[in-house]
């Protein structure tokens, strides 16, 4: 009994001190903020406006959040409809005109440094464009 509780002690003890390497791995630099988008290839380091650990970027510059530029991008008509050539409307079918219950979205945001192109562009339920809106 007296090795059983020295054993039970002694593993406890290399649990509790490997836990904090194990969680490390996730928690260091760019993955401090949030989970790991980077594992689908969805996550830039700084998108979410933290830089401390992350290398100069079109975020980022010297750990610190680039300013934003007051000047909204001009979107382009002409990438719009060559988005909706390739994508028809989800709700109605047709290559142009309005789509009732959906909006373009740029997938990364032109003031991230999305590109305005129909590959940086999926349709978005109303809903779910509101919700993105609020963390944008």
């Amino acid at each position: 009994m007296k090795h059983f509780k020295l054993i039970f002690i002694l593993l406890w003890t290399l649990f509790v001190l490997t836990i904090p390497v194990l969680t490390d791995a996730h928690r260091s630099g760019c993955h401090r903020w949030h989970s790991c988008p980077s594992d689908r290839g969805t996550y830039t380091c700084g998108d979410l406006g933290y830089c401390s650990g992350c290398p100069d970027n079109q975020y980022c510059e010297n750990g610190q959040p680039k300013e934003k530029k007051e000047i909204s991008p001009k979107r382009s008509s002409k990438a719009r409809n060559d988005f909706m050539k390739l994508n028809p409307c989800p709700s109605t079918g047709e290559t142009s005109g309005s789509c009732p219950g959906y909006v373009i979205d740029h997938i990364i945001p032109i003031k991230r440094g999305g590109e305005d192109t129909p590959s940086n562009m999926q349709w978005q339920t109303l809903k779910d464009a509101k919700t993105k809106d609020r963390i944008e």
